[in-house]
């Protein structure tokens, strides 16, 4: 049985960078543009991509269902679920890639824009940090969620 990892490889390589739709959002003033994604980066936020309108899919497909088949709701919850957990790992997994290739780690606020631009800005956040069961965590003070282009 093939495990994640052989998933995933197997996905990305079917991945044409080129063929990844790039974000949508324009640089906006205060931006420092440091470079382009990187193609195999391309692929990281594409295979995301996929996996997260699949889960939406599969939690469209359990909403219509709900009354006439909790059994079958329940497997499309599980699996949107899943699906929902696979595709946020990956984007972690290219935010924090996209954070070695430029150096990025001492930014708050970095972004990709329309054209696979990574950017950064001086934008801060007021942030707050907590100790979660052993471990640090930063939270938003304000209680937004970061911009869909923002980590």
């Amino acid at each position: 049985m093939p495990t994640w990892l052989d998933v995933i490889t197997t996905e990305l390589s079917s991945i044409e960078p080129g063929a990844v739709a790039e974000p949508e959002s324009e640089l906006k003033q205060g931006d420092i543009v440091v470079g382009d994604v990187p193609d195999d980066l391309k692929q990281f936020f594409g295979l995301s991509k996929r996996w997260m309108m699949k889960a939406e899919q599969e939690e469209d497909v359990a909403t219509a269902q709900r009354a006439s088949n909790p059994e079958q709701t329940n497997q499309h919850i599980e699996e949107a679920t899943k699906l929902w957990k696979k595709a946020k790992t990956l984007r972690e997994i290219f935010w924090i890639s996209i954070k070695d290739a430029f150096s990025l780690w001492g930014k708050e606020s970095i972004g990709v824009r329309k054209g696979w631009k990574v950017v950064w800005s001086e934008e801060r956040q007021e942030r707050r940090v907590i100790i979660v069961r052993g471990t640090i965590s930063e939270l938003p003070t304000t209680g937004q969620a970061a911009p869909k282009d923002v980590q």
